[in-house]
């Protein structure tokens, strides 16, 4: 799951906070051994590839700063931050080569299907069902409906076009020089 994905799941979601430190700590420890799991191909150019390894909240923080949100609104981050488990507020960071202070991306969060129906277990209606579709051998559905949704519905209808589209940027450009 991308930071933006993090933030559109917590985004105005009636989640308490240990939903958000837990899906924190899930996403951030995967991150800490494959951080590029979780960026977009701009995120790993410049300062980025270079801040505070072992800071996973940091790295978070700022790139959900330059894509346009403020770090601590996040709640995952802010409570990872407040639990010093890492840095998330992005005046304490220190920021080693481009300077990306001003840099902002303006992104904008939609819930995708994958989204929807992950919040409908979690904080919905289907909460009664969460420990039966996400802590036992059943749980395996939710990787497949994602996969499902992903590789079979979202891919060929939308993101073929947003991929070419980036292609054609100088980020796409940087990104197939790799």
């Amino acid at each position: 799951m991308t930071l933006k994905e993090d933030w559109g799941a917590h985004a105005g979601a009636g989640g308490g906070a240990e939903d958000a430190a837990g899906d924190g700590k899930l996403n951030l420890s995967w991150t800490k051994y494959f951080p590029a799991c979780s960026t977009q191909p701009w995120q790993l150019e410049g300062a980025l590839n270079t801040l505070f390894e072992d800071d996973q909240v940091a790295i978070h923080a700022i790139a959900a700063k330059i894509m346009g949100f403020d770090p601590l609104a996040i709640p995952y981050l802010r409570l990872c931050h407040e639990r010093g488990l890492g840095v998330g507020d992005p005046r304490e960071i220190e920021i080693v080569g481009d300077d990306v202070a001003g840099v902002s991306m303006s992104f904008q969060t939609r819930r995708s299907l994958v989204i929807w129906g992950d919040q409908l277990i979690r904080r919905g209606p289907l909460r009664p069902l969460k420990r039966l579709l996400l802590h036992w051998p059943l749980m395996v559905w939710a990787p497949f409906a994602s996969n499902v949704y992903h590789d079979l519905l979202w891919y060929p209808t939308i993101g073929r076009a947003r991929i070419r589209a980036f292609a054609k940027t100088a980020w796409g450009r940087l990104f197939d020089s790799y």
